[in-house]
């Protein structure tokens, strides 16, 4: 778990979402990560996979695209729906309201 939170953190992702942190004054404490999908604005263009989704801003969807990829998500031991559909908020850890993702909680998942 630990390395996954290295990865999250590394990849300087903008959802500013709530994720569980493993390290900490509490164990399972959430701490605030902004999440932004490209490293540079030279590189801005969406994922081709998020120009279907329509649930949420193709930002977001890249930025959880971005995610997934970065930390082996083929191999993540939870991954229900992740790039299996276009639905991004039926994806496991994923949560969703008023058009946006609101929440991701992916614990234990390495």
């Amino acid at each position: 778990m630990r390395a996954w939170i290295l990865s999250v953190l590394a990849l300087t992702l903008t959802l500013g979402l709530a994720l569980p942190m493993e390290a900490g004054p509490a164990l399972g404490a959430t701490a605030p990560i902004t999440i932004h999908a490209h490293a540079n604005e030279a590189d801005a263009s969406l994922n081709s996979f998020c120009v279907s989704v329509t649930q949420i801003p193709g930002e977001e969807c890249d930025a959880l695209v971005t995610l997934y990829n970065g930390t082996d998500g083929p191999n993540w031991l939870r991954r229900e729906g992740w790039m299996d559909s276009y639905a991004p908020c039926s994806w496991y850890g994923v949560t969703c309201a008023g058009g946006h993702v609101v929440g991701l909680r992916l614990n234990g998942n390495q």
